[in-house]
């Protein structure tokens, strides 16, 4: 093989290397946080690193979760939940992505104080401020 081929293929294959690696690597450092509320929602959306991923599970258990309503440790959830005060809301997360729907219309005004608050502690948590 000459040596200008060998070269090529050389860069050729760390070009693969380096793009596989950009393509496929977890956002590790990338973190959005956002809120959006209408008259009849609030929603919380959050991507974040995936090393974070069993804190945000463990406050959302501390901060949701009273009296065993349910548990999110270590685990998927792409479900519409109801907690024990009637509290009812889509949740839909896996590591490194969290999605909170709240309907204003099904849900007392409390209850979304309490969203609030989550939303808040959150981007506290996740964006280390």
């Amino acid at each position: 093989m000459k040596p200008s081929h060998f070269l090529l293929a050389f860069c050729l294959l760390v070009s693969l290397v380096v793009i596989t690696k950009a393509v496929v690597a977890p956002k590790s450092g990338r973190t959005s946080f956002s809120v959006k509320e209408s008259d009849n929602s609030y929603q919380i959306s959050a991507t974040y690193d995936p090393d974070k991923t069993r804190k945000v599970q463990h406050y959302l258990d501390e901060y949701l979760t009273r009296s065993g309503d349910a548990s999110f440790k270590n685990a998927q959830i792409d479900a519409t939940m109801t907690l024990n005060d009637k509290t009812i809301f889509y949740i839909k997360s896996s590591p490194g992505n969290l999605l909170i729907k709240f309907d204003k219309k099904r849900n007392p005004e409390k209850a979304l104080g309490r969203f609030k608050k989550l939303a808040e502690k959150l981007r506290e948590l996740l964006t280390d401020k």
